[in-house]
């Protein structure tokens, strides 16, 4: 078992059981790229809201078919048994005064 820690944007939710998070990772050279986490947890949380993440790392390679009808392999990235801290919560989009 590795123990991991994310930082995340909640994109939606998987089922009842989970969330889409979304990690950006950020390199020493400045490059930036999008990853994708299944984190798996009863803790109710908001689309939009910005969370830490602890937990058991879990990654699977899987086999699918394209929209070509060819063969390709991706790796899901899970985190288990988490810990979920929110750092920032989603903007209110409830009426405002002005």
């Amino acid at each position: 078992m590795a123990l991991t820690r994310i930082d995340g944007t909640v994109e939606k939710e998987l089922g009842t059981s989970g969330y889409a998070i979304q990690e950006t990772i950020k390199t020493d050279a400045g490059a930036t790229w999008q990853v994708r986490w299944a984190v798996w947890t009863k803790t109710p949380l908001n689309i939009g809201d910005f969370v830490q993440v602890d937990g058991e790392l879990g990654i699977k390679v899987r086999e699918y078919i394209d929209a070509h009808g060819l063969p390709k392999h991706t790796a899901d990235r899970n985190i288990n048994n988490a810990t979920i801290k929110v750092l920032k919560r989603a903007a209110d989009t409830g009426n405002e005064p002005f």
